[in-house]
């Protein structure tokens, strides 16, 4: 599954918008979110931030490692 997240306030808010997100995924098969954040209220150490307060089941990844990923998964379906 894939989809798409960019959820308002700062990285905790964010962190706890995306924890509510993917309630109910049972973790069997990898669940790709493409999240965005506000750039203008955004700096670098906001992303730092949210990268510090995300554990597992979450990895935070480049766009061509996302869909590098994504591809992979695509092909053993």
């Amino acid at each position: 599954m894939i989809g798409n997240f960019s959820p308002q306030g700062r990285a905790q808010e964010y962190r706890d918008t995306l924890v509510r997100h993917i309630e109910g995924w049972d973790g069997g098969r990898p669940l790709f979110i493409a999240g965005a954040v506000n750039a203008w209220n955004w700096a670098p150490a906001d992303i730092a931030e949210l990268s510090e307060l995300l554990g597992d089941p979450f990895e935070i990844v480049r766009g061509d490692a996302f869909f590098k990923l994504l591809r992979e998964v695509m092909i053993t379906v």
